[in-house]
């Protein structure tokens, strides 16, 4: 993911925003050993609402999944 781990899908991100639909959802898995404030960070400044919805504990790591969805431009989810 890039040297703090959270740069690639970041960018993903980004991208999939410039095509996702209206009430659409995108979702990402990702590790704690990257810099998931900053990843989350990003989504907030990109105007999507967060949500964990699972994670799983893998040797060294733990493996998150998130849930993004954008949020409409009186501040709720679509």
């Amino acid at each position: 993911g890039g040297p703090t781990g959270t740069e690639v899908p970041a960018s993903f991100l980004e991208e999939g925003l410039r095509v996702l639909k209206e009430g659409g959802t995108i979702v990402a898995l990702l590790s704690d050993e990257g810099d998931l404030g900053s990843f989350l960070s990003r989504c907030r400044e990109l105007g999507l609402a967060v949500e964990r919805v699972a994670a799983k504990r893998l040797f060294y790591e733990t493996l998150l999944v998130f849930r993004m969805r954008r949020l409409r431009k009186d501040g709720r989810q679509s």
